[in-house]
């Protein structure tokens, strides 16, 4: 699988290939191959989609982290996608560049319209112009407007501790607190295909009671549905942290 939080100051392994929550039970595989080739001028990168399905499967989104060399994207240029020799819609989430401007590490999302099972195609990465333009992309509103939810629940020495990202999003949303790089809610992805936001708060049981030790991370990743305004997949990763890590404490035992 493909680690898109290469500049993320907490580093875990993303899969963007598997779908768990209740807006949707089951995802169609696919996965992403990483190339080095450096083909002709235009070209930075070339990939490969592969399914890992007998199935034929449509409309997918991919989201995967890829770095470039430096003069590759230009300053004020931007990556565009084929597949297959065909153009497809892809959203860039620029993260870090290089010294002369020119883009180092993005964020990928790429909608594959058709995939055969068993089948790779190639995905051409280019350097083009930027556009301008704002693209609408899905609100922690929509998502909240639908049944999402995802739970943590831990039993610590008998007694449970529970984290609701839903909550979290929820109050995220109602204080505007959803920024790139905030501290209540980061916004790590936003463009027309996917969003994405990381809340995080502490586990606390039914009495109030919280546990300071351990702290839960939601990185909550919404694509867009078939509708403007409506919201498709969505992709949540659970990150339990022990935030004392380095100061002298009891060692935590949990389930």
């Amino acid at each position: 699988m493909i680690n898109d939080r290469q500049s993320r100051p907490s580093s875990r392994s993303d899969r963007p290939f598997q779908i768990g929550n209740k807006l949707l039970t089951a995802y169609a595989a696919c996965a992403l191959l990483l190339g080095a080739a450096q083909a002709h001028a235009a070209t930075a990168v070339t990939d490969s989609v592969v399914s890992q399905t007998t199935q034929t499967q449509s409309n997918i989104p991919v989201t995967f982290g890829q770095v470039f060399k430096d003069g590759d994207i230009p300053r004020n240029a931007t990556v565009t996608a084929t597949l297959g020799g065909r153009p497809v819609t892809l959203q860039v989430d620029a993260k870090a560049t290089h010294a002369d401007g020119s883009l180092r590490h993005a964020v990928l999302t790429v909608m594959v319209p058709s995939l055969a099972g068993n089948t790779k195609i190639p995905l051409v990465l280019s350097a083009a112009p930027a556009f301008g333009g704002a693209s609408p992309f899905v609100t922690p509103s929509q998502l909240l407007a639908t049944s999402y939810d995802t739970w943590v629940s831990l039993n610590i020495g008998g007694k449970t501790y529970k984290a609701n990202a839903r909550a979290l999003l929820q109050a995220a949303d109602t204080t505007k607190a959803c920024a790139s790089w905030g501290s209540q809610c980061n916004q790590w992805l936003s463009g027309p295909l996917a969003s994405e936001w990381v809340v995080n708060g502490p586990v606390t049981a039914a009495d109030g009671k919280i546990e300071p030790n351990l702290r839960v991370q939601f990185a909550v990743r919404a694509y867009a549905g078939p509708t403007p305004g409506s919201v498709g997949y969505v992709h949540t990763d659970v990150i339990v942290e022990n935030s004392s890590a380095y100061a002298p404490q009891a060692q935590l035992q949990y389930t």
